[in-house]
């Protein structure tokens, strides 16, 4: 290969390690959880429950989903390895 020509890198990314990948499979949990809480007070909506218990499980399903996306955030800034390789043409 003629030496004025440069050579295409590739950046790789690695996912979480260590605490963060332990925050981002919780924080995902909360997330599924927190779908399913919103789910279920959809079924609580159709039924004849209290307009006090929709607010009141609605309000908790919100923060569950938004803890847990919180922590899927955390656990996905910084921690990340940025490796240039070269690729062989």
């Amino acid at each position: 290969m003629p030496q004025d020509q440069v050579m295409p890198q590739t950046h790789v990314r690695r996912g979480p390690r260590g605490i963060r990948r332990l925050v981002y499979w919780c924080g995902r949990t909360l997330q599924g959880l927190g779908l399913i809480l919103i789910w279920w007070v959809l079924l609580l909506f159709a039924g004849v429950a209290d307009m006090w218990v929709l607010l009141y499980w609605s309000l908790a399903a919100a923060l569950v989903f938004y803890v847990g996306w919180l922590g899927v955030q955390w656990g996905n800034r910084g921690d990340y390895i940025d490796e240039t390789r070269d690729v062989q043409g």
